[in-house]
């Protein structure tokens, strides 16, 4: 793939990507061959496994991305694949999320990975060839658009005007980031906070609730149907129904995870204590839980709920 260095011309303040001159020109000039030869290649085999993303120089935290895209050519290649062979893996490497919009509707299988070290060459052909199930729940969501995320839709990024002629960019999105925004909003994801599938299937019985007067627990049995051994997670979200906080549809509480062996069975048990109803008062100069209903919930992720329990609290805290 070719290099590209970031350029800031300091007469508008602009961020552009400029490709650098080197031997890594090989996709810029040859483009077309190297395509047609991936193509030809792709035909004639039963499957493909594409490995794709970001490099170390890409994805940094030194620096902020110039683009929510995949850099270079990997969406016009993802593409010609996809369109002589529709058994394609995509694994994408990268830190953060990124647009999968381009594909994430075509490809029957998408595999992200974050940054593997050393051995990550093997555990991903573990995962791929069957050896082992994957299990992982994303940590963050990968929204369709760069307008769609919390800074971006309110207009703040990258910066405007202030009364004195700066360029400032003031932090309205307040709590209002990742799934809290995209949940509140109603803002559709390409895969939401929580989302992971799994080579096996879990069922969901004798769900518990006790309220136990400081915090809500629930016990939920967990059994893998499925012929494989598994982890599944579940997470425990609060959602404030009273009218006076500005609070988030949902908000995450609490999260367990077990590994069950094929056919077998056991028990999460989640908690949430009042200290997660609670909301920063500005009013008040620190966190309150206002008396009122409440509703707690369980999911596969922060869209995905399986189980739902409402209360009311009566006192304030």
């Amino acid at each position: 793939a070719p290099g590209y260095s970031i350029v800031n011309d300091s007469k508008n303040d602009s961020v552009d990507l400029k490709e650098e001159s080197s031997s890594k020109e090989n996709i810029g000039s040859d483009k077309n061959a190297q395509l047609a030869e991936a193509i030809a290649l792709a035909k004639e085999c039963d499957a493909v496994i594409f490995f794709g993303g970001f490099n170390r120089d890409d994805d940094t935290e030194g620096s902020d991305k110039a683009s929510y895209d995949l850099p270079y050519v990997q969406y016009e290649l993802i593409d010609a694949l996809l369109d002589v062979n529709p058994n394609t893996v995509i694994h994408i490497n990268s830190g953060s999320a990124i647009s999968l919009s381009q594909f994430s509707g075509r490809a029957k299988a998408i595999l992200w990975s974050s940054m593997l070290g050393m051995m990550g060459g093997i555990a991903l052909a573990e995962v791929i060839f069957g050896k082992v199930n994957p299990s992982g729940k994303l940590p963050v969501s990968f929204p369709k658009k760069l307008s769609d995320c919390s800074a971006h839709s309110i207009g703040e990024y990258p910066w405007h005007l202030d009364e004195n002629g700066r360029k400032v960019c003031d932090y309205d999105e307040g709590i209002y980031v990742g799934y809290r925004h995209y949940l509140t909003r109603g803002i559709k994801t390409d895969f939401i906070f929580g989302h992971g599938l799994s080579y096996t299937t879990f069922e969901y019985s004798d769900i518990n609730v006790s309220d136990e007067g400081d915090g809500i627990r629930i016990n939920v049995t967990i059994t893998n149907t499925g012929d494989m051994a598994g982890k599944d997670v579940l997470g425990l979200y609060v959602t404030n129904n009273n009218e006076t906080p500005d609070t988030p549809l949902r908000v995450l509480c609490d999260f367990g995870k077990i590994n069950l062996e094929a056919g077998g069975s056991g028990t999460i048990s989640l908690y949430a204590d009042n200290s997660a109803l609670a909301y920063y008062s500005e009013e008040k100069a620190g966190f309150v839980t206002d008396p009122g209903k409440y509703t707690i919930s369980i999911g596969k992720s922060t869209e995905d709920i399986i189980f739902s329990y409402d209360f009311i609290r009566d006192s304030a805290v």
